[in-house]
């Protein structure tokens, strides 16, 4: 199996996990920048909230919602694709 379609499949795996304050989800491969067979899998979180169009008191409660969420979220993803090394939050 090629690495882009071991991407696919564990991007549609992730299409059945979903949280209220995350708009997508996805794992990526990041390579190691002195060992090129040296990577880790990275859980990139989409916010569906941005610090631009909202006060900082708001932003900061629903960043600390989603951070408290992180564990279970993780425990799904895991649970689908396999350990994840880091998780990566985005917010727009």
């Amino acid at each position: 199996m090629n690495l882009s379609s071991q991407y696919d499949i564990m991007s549609q795996n992730l299409q059945s996990i979903s949280h209220p304050l995350v708009s997508d989800l996805y794992v990526k491969r990041e390579w190691g920048r002195q060992s090129p067979f040296e990577c880790q899998d990275v859980l990139v979180i989409e916010a569906n909230f941005s610090d631009r169009v909202m006060n900082y008191n708001a932003y900061s409660t629903l960043l600390s919602e989603l951070m408290l969420a992180l564990p279970f979220i993780k425990g799904q993803v895991e649970d689908n694709v396999g350990s994840i090394d880091r998780i990566d939050i985005k917010t727009h």
